[in-house]
């Protein structure tokens, strides 16, 4: 369990201590641009079963079955191209804990993936509100 998904990208660096879902995808840097989405993670603490609501601070019990039904639509190459290269970034900024940059970052792949999953103003707007609160009430615990 854990209040956050977190997605990485591995280059045979990384040995984990928890629970680990590995998924192999021809381009695995499109993949985690997505899961490490504002989005993912907002569709992810609804879907998952939880210690808690995630929302809330609660631990989310992440699963096979329901993160392979999380859906993907179909990119054109310059939205697989830019979401790729973005969470590339991301992953340098964050290896390098340059904390200005992968925010800006993180922001313009939020944007690449609302545009993706062609979500309207109201639904960002309702999404970044309930992730703002959650994260709130998680500093609080």
């Amino acid at each position: 369990t854990s209040k956050k998904f977190h997605a990485y990208f591995d280059e045979g660096k990384v040995i984990p201590n928890k629970t680990l879902f590995s998924i192999c995808s021809p381009d695995s840097a499109f993949l985690m641009g997505l899961l490490m989405s504002k989005l993912a993670h907002f569709v992810f603490a609804w879907t998952f079963p939880s210690y808690g609501i995630p929302v809330f601070g609660g631990r989310m019990q992440f699963q096979k079955r329901i993160l392979g039904e999380f859906l993907i639509p179909e990119a054109s190459a310059p939205q697989q191209t830019e979401i790729s290269s973005l969470a590339q970034e991301c992953t340098k900024a964050a290896s390098s804990d340059n904390t200005r940059e992968l925010t800006k970052l993180e922001l313009n792949l939020d944007k690449a993936v609302y545009r993706l999953y062609d979500l309207t103003s109201a639904e960002i707007k309702n999404l970044e509100e309930t992730l703002v609160f959650k994260n709130r009430k998680q500093d609080e615990l």
